[in-house]
């Protein structure tokens, strides 16, 4: 009977330990920073963000509604304490004592650590759809 006790605790203790210090429990869920509706009277122009070559002396004028845009390049700004994770992450794969030393991620587990929320890319789909976009 103690024995059956000493297991019990020890798979519990075990799997509490994995639940907490399992490395996807530790990345967390991406927090989704679109809360609200799009509302284009509060939309904000970036500078800095124009291609070079994107000046008044290339204008050739205004195209036809009909003209499709075949590719569009949309990056979104990590949260700031994404970022940190990020920054932190990285200097943890360079040093030799680190747990983490060339611990390299796939595509797939830096999006879910590092890129936005599902429900981020859906509203700015949704937005672009709006806007015209297939």
């Amino acid at each position: 009977m103690r024995l059956r006790r000493v297991l019990l605790r020890s798979s519990l203790f075990y799997g509490l330990f994995l639940s907490v210090f399992h490395p996807r429990a530790a990345w967390a869920q991406v927090r989704p920073r679109v809360v609200k509706a799009v509302d284009n009277a509060e939309r904000v122009t970036l500078g800095g963000n124009v291609h070079p070559l994107a000046r008044a002396e290339f204008d050739r004028g205004a195209v036809a509604d009909s003209l499709s845009m075949n590719r569009i390049l949309l990056l979104l700004k990590r949260g700031d304490d994404q970022e940190a994770s990020l920054q932190d992450f990285l200097q943890k794969l360079q040093d030799k004592g680190s747990s983490h030393f060339h611990q390299w991620l796939t595509p797939e587990q830096f999006g879910e650590r590092f890129g936005p929320s599902q429900q981020d890319v859906d509203a700015v789909a949704g937005w672009l759809q709006q806007k015209g976009f297939e």
